[in-house]
C-alpha cells in the first residue's frame, strides 16, 4: 500500500492542528448546527456522523506532484498535436550547413513542413484533477499534513483503491508531459538550427562580398595606371597630330598670304598707274593725242581685274584650307575621345562587374532571410501551441515532493439526519478557526443554540474550491447505485457516535472548549444527553 498522508479536518488560523479531541467536539457541534439549520421539526435527529477520507493520489512528476482523483469522478480533455516529420528537416539543414545549394534546396523542400501539425487528437484524461485554484488549495491542505494517529481508524471513500490504475494514469500524464516538453525542445532545436545555419551562410555571403570588392579593387588598382598612361599617350598623340596639321596649314597659309601680299602690292601699283593715266587722259581729251593713253588705261584695268581675281582665288583657297584644317582637327579629336572613352570603359566595366556581383550577393541575403523567416514564423506558431500545452500541463502539478505514489487523505464528515423514515445526508468539509479580535468571548456568545449562521463567524470552510470538489465528486460517484449503497452502509457501520473512543474524545474536546470559554455547560449537557451518553 502506498504511503498515506493524512490531512487535518480542522486547523487554527495559523494552520496548526487543534488536536483530535477538539476536532471530534467541533465535528459534533457542526453536525448539530447543520441539523438545526436544515430541519424545522424538533423530532429530527442525527442518524449517523461518519468521518471519511477522500482519496487523492499524489504521483511524482519531474520533482512536482500530480493530483489524481481516487473516485475517478473528474476528467480533463486535451488536444494532442503531433509534430510533422522534423527528422528529415534537421538532416537536410545539417547537410546544407556548408553547402549553400543544399541549404537553398532544403528551404524549398520544407517551406510547408511546419505549416501545421501532422495530426490533432482529442484525448479525455480520467482521474486528473485540474484547476489552478483547486490545486492551490489542495497544496495548502498538504502543508498541514500529519502522520495517521491511532485514536480511530481511517475510513476511505471508496473502501478499495485501484493502485494500478493510479500508476497507469500517472505514467500516462508523465509521458504526455515529457512528450510536450520534448516536442517544444525539438521545435526550439529546429528553429535554432535554422537560424544558426542561415546566419552562417549570411556571414559566408558577406565574406564573399568583401572578397569580391577586394578583388576588383586590386584589379582596378592595377588597371587604372595602365588606362591613365594610355589616355595620356592618346592625348599627347592628339596634341602632336594637331600641331602637325597646324604647322602644315601655317606653311600653306604663309605662302599664300605672301603671294597675296605681292599681288596686292602690284595691284596697288596698277591702281596708282591707272589713276595717273586717268588724270592725264582728263587733260589730253581737250587736246589731240589721247588714244595711246586710252589703250594704256584699258590694259591697266584689265591687269587690275586679273590681279583681283587671283587675290580672291587665293583668299578662297586659304579659307578652304582653314576649314579643312578645322575639320581634320575636329575629326581627330572625336577619334581620340572615342579611344579615351574606350580605355576608361575598361575601368567602368570592372566597377560594373563589382557592383553587379555585390548587388546579387546582397539580393541573395535578402532572399535567404525571407525564406528563413517564413519557415521560422511557422515553427514559432507551432511552438506557441506546444508552449501553451506545456503550460497547461505544468499548471496541473503542485510544488509538493513525493518519492513514490502516495495517498493524500482529505477528511470530511458525512452527516445523516433522520426524521421519520427519511434520511438526508450532508457533507461537512475541512474547517478553519477564524482569527478575530475577542475570539474567545465572541465564540462563546455566538455558539449558543448551535446556530450555523453564528458558527460561520468563527468556523469557516478552509476552501470553497475543495468543498465544491467534494460535493461534486460524491454526487457524481453516487450515481452508481452500488457505490451509494456501500457509502451509506459504511457510514452507518462507522457511525462515530457509536464509538466509545469518539464519544470520549468529543467529551474531552467539549471540556477544552469550555475551558477556553467557547461554550458553556448548558451546551455540553445538551450534547451529552443526545449523543454522548456513557462518555466520562
Amino acid at each position: 500500500m502506498p504511503q498515506s498522508i493524512i490531512l487535518p479536518f480542522i486547523v487554527s488560523a495559523a494552520g496548526k492542528s487543534l488536536g483530535s479531541d477538539v476536532e471530534s467536539a467541533v465535528s459534533l457541534l457542526l453536525a448539530e448546527a447543520e441539523r438545526k439549520r436544515a430541519w424545522l421539526s424538533s423530532g429530527s435527529e442525527i442518524a449517523f456522523l461518519s468521518k471519511f477520507y477522500y482519496p487523492l493520489w499524489l504521483a511524482p512528476v519531474d520533482g512536482f506532484s500530480l493530483v489524481l482523483d481516487g473516485l475517478d469522478a473528474f476528467s480533463t480533455s486535451f488536444t494532442i498535436h503531433k509534430l510533422p516529420d522534423i527528422t528529415l528537416f534537421i538532416e537536410d539543414v545539417e547537410k546544407g550547413a556548408f553547402d549553400r545549394g543544399q541549404f537553398w534546396a532544403s528551404m524549398e523542400n520544407h517551406k510547408k513542413t511546419f505549416s501545421g501539425f501532422a495530426e490533432k487528437i482529442d484525448v479525455r484524461f480520467g482521474c486528473l484533477i485540474s484547476g489552478k485554484e483547486l490545486l492551490s488549495e489542495i497544496h495548502k491542505h498538504l502543508q498541514d499534513a500529519f502522520q495517521p494517529g491511532e485514536s480511530f481508524s481511517v475510513v476511505l471513500a471508496p473502501p478499495r483503491l485501484d493502485v494500478k490504475a493510479a500508476l497507469e494514469r500517472a505514467e500516462e500524464f508523465a509521458s504526455l508531459y515529457a512528450q510536450a516538453r520534448s516536442d517544444l525542445n525539438a521545435l526550439a532545436y529546429c528553429l535554432n538550427l535554422l537560424k544558426e545555419t542561415a546566419a552562417r551562410h549570411e556571414k559566408m555571403i558577406i565574406k564573399e562580398i568583401e572578397f569580391t570588392v577586394d578583388f576588383y579593387e586590386k584589379e582596378f588598382s592595377k588597371l587604372k595606371p595602365e588606362v591613365e598612361a594610355r589616355v595620356n599617350q592618346l592625348m599627347e598623340e592628339l596634341e602632336a597630330d594637331i600641331a602637325k596639321i597646324e604647322k602644315a596649314f601655317g606653311k600653306e597659309a604663309e605662302a599664300k598670304e605672301k603671294q597675296m601680299a605681292q599681288l596686292e602690292k602690284r595691284l596697288q601699283q596698277l591702281e596708282t598707274r591707272r589713276a595717273s593715266i586717268i588724270d592725264r587722259l582728263d587733260k589730253l581729251r581737250r587736246k589731240a593725242g589721247a588714244a595711246p593713253l586710252e589703250r594704256a588705261l584699258s590694259m591697266c584695268e584689265d591687269r587690275i581685274g586679273e590681279l583681283k581675281k587671283r587675290i580672291d582665288s587665293l583668299k578662297s583657297s586659304l579659307e578652304k584650307s582653314r576649314r579643312q584644317k578645322e575639320s581634320e582637327i575636329s575629326k581627330l579629336r572625336r577619334n581620340r575621345e572615342e579611344m579615351v572613352e574606350k580605355e576608361k570603359s575598361r575601368l567602368q566595366q570592372l566597377e560594373s562587374l563589382r557592383d553587379e556581383k555585390t548587388r546579387n550577393k546582397k539580393r541573395e541575403i535578402e532572399n535567404l532571410k525571407a525564406a528563413v523567416s517564413q519557415i521560422a514564423d511557422q515553427i514559432g506558431k507551432l511552438m506557441e501551441v506546444k508552449r501553451e500545452t506545456t503550460r497547461r500541463l505544468s499548471e496541473m502539478l503542485i510544488p509538493w515532493h513525493v518519492d513514490e505514489l502516495s495517498l493524500a487523505c482529505l477528511p470530511f464528515c458525512l452527516v445523516g439526519h433522520r426524521e421519520g423514515d427519511k434520511i438526508e445526508t450532508q457533507i461537512i468539509q475541512p474547517m478553519r478557526a477564524a482569527a478575530v479580535k475577542g475570539f474567545t468571548y465572541a465564540f462563546k456568545e455566538k455558539i449558543m443554540g448551535f446556530r450555523a449562521s453564528k458558527l460561520k463567524l468563527h468556523l469557516q470552510p478552509r476552501s470553497k474550491a475543495v468543498g465544491d470538489m467534494l460535493r461534486f465528486a460524491l454526487e457524481r460517484a453516487r450515481l452508481d447505485k452500488s457505490f451509494e449503497e456501500n457509502l451509506m452502509r459504511t457510514a452507518a457501520s462507522n457511525n462515530l457516535l457509536r464509538l466509545r473512543s469518539f464519544r470520549e474524545a468529543a467529551s474531552k474536546g467539549l471540556e477544552k472548549l469550555k475551558a477556553l470559554g467557547w461554550i458553556g455547560q448548558k451546551e455540553i449537557s445538551t450534547l451529552h444527553q443526545r449523543y454522548l451518553k456513557g462518555a466520562p
